[in-house]
């Protein structure tokens, strides 16, 4: 596809996903669709041939545009997946058109430069010193798989990387919490009954006296508490837990008992 062919098919791209989000609001949220209709509709065999571009967005038109779930909606509540914000359709525009590796400097140095300052002004917002980082990822379950992980690099003073883990430690996060955090404390190698899943409080927030007791009974057991998870909006309440409170915990202990805990927040609503 050459570049005059690119820019018809991307007027005619935009062309029809302005319809339908002038027209949004005259659809049902969720269509009324049997399954074995949608079955009939994509059930041909492999294609072995090429379909021209317009004949693809035709069958988009009449397949998928009336059948999706539409988030744009404003009868639509959110639940995980967000409504899209049109400057935010043309963004991912961009970013596959450029298609850039921001893995290594090298290779994508401007979108390095972007995703750091981007990172800085996150953790500036939330109060952070100047030696604080990051990195943006795919969404909340791989940032909860990258905090278990640091966390559990730092426990074993980044030995678990070459020896795998060599004790048995603990972490601490709300019932409350998002399943991926179950799923994370699973891959980075800690078993699920390492997680200490924590009873809440009336406003849903993880009780601290809950999470002293576990880490005490956790001390006298022989298991290193490694790291507490806080969350920043349950799925289910949008709870936010005591994040500074958390944060201050060792200073709750007998100096018997101090450790220092990492702690990192999970944002799941």
């Amino acid at each position: 596809m050459d570049a005059n062919e690119f820019r018809d098919l991307g007027h005619e791209v935009v062309e029809l996903l302005s319809n339908y989000l002038d027209h949004i609001e005259e659809k049902r949220v969720f269509p009324d669709v049997e399954p074995r209709t949608l079955h009939a509709f994509f059930s041909q065999s492999l294609p072995e041939n090429p379909s021209p571009p317009q004949d693809v967005l035709a069958e988009l038109e009449q397949k998928l545009l009336p059948y999706c779930t539409h988030v744009g909606h404003p009868g639509y509540m959110g639940l995980i997946t967000p409504s899209p914000n049109p400057i935010g359709v043309i963004a991912d525009f961009i970013c596959s058109a450029l298609n850039q590796n921001i893995g290594v400097y090298t290779i994508g140095p401007a979108g390095v430069a972007m995703e750091r300052r981007t990172v800085r002004w996150l953790t500036d917002l939330v109060g952070y010193g100047p030696e604080a980082g990051g990195n943006l990822t795919s969404g909340g379950m791989m940032a909860n798989f990258i905090g278990l992980k640091l966390a559990r690099d730092w426990a074993s003073r980044d030995r678990a990387q070459q020896d795998g883990l060599q004790e048995r430690v603990a972490v601490y996060a709300s019932e409350e919490r998002h399943v991926s955090v179950d799923k994370a404390v699973d891959a980075v190698g800690l078993g699920r009954t390492a997680l200490r899943a924590l009873p809440t409080d009336a406003e849903f927030r993880v009780r601290l006296d809950a999470l002293e007791a576990a880490i005490a009974e956790d001390h006298k057991r022989g298991v290193r508490p490694m790291c507490i998870v806080a969350i920043f909006g349950t799925t289910n309440t949008g709870a936010v837990d005591s994040i500074r409170q958390l944060r201050r915990m060792r200073r709750m202990f007998p100096r018997s008992l101090r450790i220092s805990l990492p702690t990192f927040s999970t944002f799941t609503s």
